[in-house]
């Protein structure tokens, strides 16, 4: 009995460890700071998929007149062709709500821009050994 339970706090620690987030920081601007997600790599077909968050010096406001001061967003990243996708963008406000905004793209990756500085950072992934395949 003990040693289940010990197998299963090891597995549950496992599990818990490989799906940490590991945030690094690629951008600060004077409007944000944006860091991308490296433990969210994915493949999604010829995309390349992570989280990225932005913590926005100024608060915003949105289309629903709820304010937010930080953005996290799934990105889709097409490395060959310098364009994105975003999937999912939800803002928070001093990290305690949540808003859902509305996604965007594709659209292509502005020269000298903060997502500019995401791309080089996920297109630059691990070997493919170190990024999840994904089919969705």
């Amino acid at each position: 009995m003990l040693r289940k339970l010990i197998i299963s706090i090891a597995t549950l620690i496992a599990a818990g460890s490989a799906s940490a987030s590991d945030w690094r920081q690629v951008y600060i601007g004077e409007d944000r700071t944006v860091y991308v997600d490296v433990a969210s790599y994915a493949l999604v077909g010829e995309m390349t998929r992570a989280w990225v968050r932005q913590d926005l010096t100024r608060e915003q406001i949105a289309v629903s007149g709820q304010t937010y001061d930080a953005l996290e967003s799934r990105v889709d990243i097409d490395c060959a062709h310098r364009r994105v996708s975003t999937s999912a963008l939800i803002g928070t406000y001093h990290s305690q709500r949540s808003i859902t905004l509305e996604a965007a793209g594709p659209e292509d990756i502005a020269p000298d821009s903060y997502m500019s500085k995401v791309a080089e950072m996920v297109c630059a992934k691990p070997s493919g050994t170190d990024v999840a395949k994904t089919g969705s």
